[in-house]
Formats: structure tokens, C-alpha cells, sequence
């Protein structure tokens, strides 16, 4: 045998033990029983691998078979080298999702953040788990740390390395989020899991046009009807988010997007986010709306004081007013509109708003308390922690060693996702 055909089995059987390695993630992380992922998750997570994996293993043997027994030849063992040197390109890509993945699920081995992911899994299951058909057929969403300032999303059906979709969302959220301090923001979770659900069930494509109609009927400036439309990406998540935590939405928003000035009303068609400005007097109005009056009203006059309009850049302060004064317009389209993609219901009708009043969240922060009856939506259970915080109920220590507990203690069912259909409230 030559030196260079030498050369070429060596990279062949190389080549060969890398591809066989993208399906091993499961025994290569070895996560504990008590940290470990569902089933279908799981399942989720190795089927772009092992596509991949089969695809270049293919690949390689195709050129392998057509060349290797001639590559006497020079020309045919350039051929072989060049198409090896192709596949280790398209293997290297692809192990740039298998690395993703393993830094993902080693994450998970950490004695503090393994159990709380898993909770984190569990609270995303519960974001999801609504009653449309195309939420049925999603996968378990899995989250994890990632640094940075907020929460973010991979969603279903994006493009990964080597050209296949992803199958389960991804939520990443910051590190901090983790900590005792943080876990009431995990209410952030729900707005991710709002960027998957208008997705698939086609409302990310129709609430913007919904936003248009609605406030041209009830005469409000174009320019006011264009911005809101253009933030309808974010805000539409926000709702998804306050369906599933109700007023513990508006707490989390009131705490993380209490920017300076500069950034509390930055207005931008370059920026899909809505000022914080406006977007947390949406969120404070929405509570309204649906319940009244209540603790958003303590809020919003605290969000005013700390944000008057009169530190908002001159070139846009009117323009700020405006959509301001639209803000109520805009929650009732929300609240109330129909879409043809729901089967003629409101967004609303796809949450219990009920359990999300302040009487009801008081109820079950009771029963928490007490170690009760654990029937409640995880979603719903973090926002009566939230309401115990409010009413300061127990003192911060305390509560944040029962949520890290309770988080804890929350699980992934092994079955699919547990979609419930509920009762529907009359809103507005």
C-alpha cells in the first residue's frame, strides 16, 4: 500500500469515528436521574444529530466505495482526498451543534442548576401547553443559561448547523435568572414560549394586522397604528405571557425594563421591542382591563413618576403621548378580537384568567404556603409567588428559599405536552 492510500484510509477510518460520535450525546453528557431530560426531549434533541450523522456516514461510504479501490490512480485519490477534506467541513459544522448541545446539557450537572432547569422545562411545557392543534404537536421545549442582559428563544423549525431544523424550542435564559434573586423573573420564560406559540399557530402573522384595523377604527394617528404594528412581534408575546402569569407579567416588565431615560423611550422602526415606556403601561393596562382595579394602579402611578414624559427626547415626546393615549385601544383588540387561526377565539380564551386574579392568586399562594393541593398550572403558581412578594406576605429569604424549593420540586411529565382546554372568562 502507498503512502498516500495509507494516508487515506487513516483519514477515512477518522472520519469515520467523528461521525459516529454525533450520535453519542446522550452517553457522552450522562446527565443524573434527578437532572436528566424527558424522554421526548430527549428525543427531540438527537434526531437532527442522528439525521446528520447518517447523512455524512452516507456520504463517506458513497465516496469511499467509488474511489478508494482506485485510488492507484492519482486523479481518483485527488478525488477521494477532496471529497473527505468536503465531508470534515460539513462534520465540523455539524459539531458545532453537538458542541452546542453538550454545553447545554452540562450545565445540568451542577448540583444548584441542573434541578432548577428541569423546573425551567417544566414551567416552558406549562407556556406552551394550550389548546390549539398546532401546540399539541410541539416538542418539549428544554431551557438553559446563557449570559446576556435577557431571555431569548430558538424556536421550532429554525435552520441549524448543517442544514436541519431544529426540533425543540431552546430558551435560554440569564444565568442570574437562576439565582434566589431572580427565580420571580422566570415569569420571562412565558414570553418566550409566546414567540413559539404565535408562531405555530399562525397569530404572530395577524395580530399586527388586527393592531392596524383596530386602531384606524377608533381613529388613531397612522403613524401610531404603524408603531404599534411594528411592535405587535413583542407585545404579542408580552399578552401570551400575561395569559399565563397575569399581573406577575406586569411585576417582572415594571423590574427589567426600568431603563435610564435614554433607553425607557428610545422609539425606533429599527427596534421590534416597544419603548419600556409604553410597554409596561401595556401590561399595567391589560390587569386593568381584565380585573380592575388593583396593585397595577400603585404601580403605573410609580412608573409615571419615575418616567414623566418630560424626559422623553423632544423629537418624539408627542409622538410618545400618542401612542400613550392608544394604549387602551390596543389592549382591547387583544383582549377581544377574534382570529380566524384560533378557530374564531380571542387569545384570551386560551388561558384560565380567572386563576391570574389577585383573590385567586392569593388562594393558591395560600395553599403553596401551607404545602397543599399542588393542582395549579406551574405558570399560575409562580405568579402567586409573585403576588406573596407584593403583599410581602414573608420576608424575601424565606420566599426565595420556598420558590427555589418549589421549583425544584417541579417535574417534566414523560408524555406529551398536557394541553388543557379551559373555560372561557368574559374579558373587558
Amino acid at each position: 500500500m502507498s503512502g498516500m492510500t495509507s494516508n487515506l484510509h487513516r483519514r477515512i477510518l477518522l472520519l469515520r469515528q467523528r461521525v459516529k460520535v454525533l450520535a453519542t450525546l446522550r452517553g457522552t453528557v450522562k446527565l443524573p436521574p434527578d437532572h436528566d431530560l424527558s424522554e421526548p426531549q430527549w428525543q427531540a434533541l438527537l434526531r437532527p444529530l442522528e439525521s446528520l450523522a447518517s447523512r455524512l456516514g452516507d456520504r463517506l461510504e458513497r465516496a469511499v466505495a467509488r474511489y478508494l479501490p482506485r485510488t492507484a490512480a492519482t486523479q481518483q485519490a485527488r478525488k477521494l482526498s477532496y471529497l473527505l477534506g468536503e465531508i470534515e467541513l460539513e462534520a465540523s459544522r455539524a459539531f458545532d451543534l453537538y458542541d452546542t448541545y453538550v454545553d447545554v446539557l452540562t450545565q445540568r450537572h451542577s448540583p444548584e442548576l441542573g434541578p432548577r432547569l428541569r423546573g425551567c422545562d417544566a414551567l416552558a411545557r406549562d407556556g406552551l401547553g394550550r389548546d390549539h392543534p398546532a401546540l399539541r404537536l410541539i416538542e418539549p421545549p428544554v431551557v438553559y443559561c446563557e449570559r446576556g442582559f435577557g431571555a431569548a428563544v430558538l424556536r421550532s423549525g429554525v435552520m441549524l448547523a448543517g442544514g436541519v431544523p431544529n426540533v425543540a424550542p431552546l430558551i435560554q435564559i440569564p444565568y442570574e435568572r437562576l439565582k434566589d434573586g431572580g427565580l420571580l423573573q422566570l415569569t420571562a420564560i412565558a414570553h418566550e414560549c409566546g414567540h413559539e406559540a404565535l408562531t405555530l399557530t399562525g397569530l404572530a402573522s395577524t395580530i399586527a394586522a388586527a393592531i392596524v384595523d383596530g386602531l384606524e377604527r377608533s381613529g388613531a394617528p397612522a403613524e401610531v397604528a404603524s408603531f404599534f404594528a411594528h411592535w405587535a412581534s413583542e407585545l404579542g408575546p408580552d399578552f401570551w405571557a400575561f395569559g399565563c402569569c397575569g399581573p406577575g407579567q406586569a411585576a417582572t416588565l415594571r423590574e427589567f425594563v426600568a431603563l435610564p431615560p435614554d433607553s425607557a423611550f428610545r422609539m425606533s422602526m429599527l427596534v421590534r421591542h416597544p419603548p419600556p415606556f409604553i410597554r409596561t403601561l401595556c401590561s399595567f393596562d391589560w390587569c386593568r382591563q381584565v380585573w380592575g382595579g388593583g396593585p397595577w394602579d400603585g404601580w403605573e402611578d410609580e412608573w409615571r413618576t419615575l418616567y414623566p414624559l418630560d424626559y422623553a427626547p423632544q423629537s418624539t415626546r408627542s409622538l410618545l403621548a400618542a401612542c400613550q393615549m392608544a394604549i387602551p385601544d390596543v389592549s382591547r383588540i387583544l383582549l377581544r378580537t377574534k382570529f380566524k387561526v384560533l378557530g374564531d377565539r380571542r387569545i384570551a380564551d386560551l388561558f384560565d384568567l380567572g386563576t391570574l386574579a389577585p383573590a385567586a392568586l392569593a388562594r393558591t399562594a395560600e395553599r403553596l404556603l401551607r404545602g397543599g393541593d399542588r393542582s395549579s398550572r406551574p405558570m399560575t403558581e409562580l405568579a402567586a409567588f409573585r403576588h406573596l412578594q407584593h403583599e410581602a406576605t414573608i420576608d424575601d429569604a424565606d420566599l426565595n428559599r420556598r420558590v427555589a424549593a418549589w421549583l425544584c420540586g417541579l417535574t417534566v411529565p414523560r408524555s406529551s405536552l398536557n394541553v388543557i382546554a379551559l373555560p372561557k372568562m368574559k374579558v373587558g
